[in-house]
């Protein structure tokens, strides 16, 4: 996984563009990670886009999960 930053976005589409074809990206503001950016191939887009809602679904549940004390 590589990190590229907003600015190098806004300047270098083309490049994040190539990058993300090759491997996952995260976007970084004031060097802090902000998003993931997945290179997928057009028959996969809504598989993918599944997916990734379905893991951030399993993660919420597990911090709420995380932070409800026992009885």
């Amino acid at each position: 996984m590589k990190f590229v930053s907003t600015r190098e976005l806004r300047n270098r589409p083309g490049y994040v563009r190539d990058l993300a074809q090759k491997d996952d990206l995260v976007l970084t503001a004031n060097g802090k990670p902000i998003a993931l950016l997945l290179g997928v191939e057009e028959d996969e887009l809504e598989e993918t886009a599944r997916v990734v809602r379905q893991a951030k679904a399993q993660l919420e549940i597990k911090a709420v999960r995380s932070r409800r004390k026992p009885a």
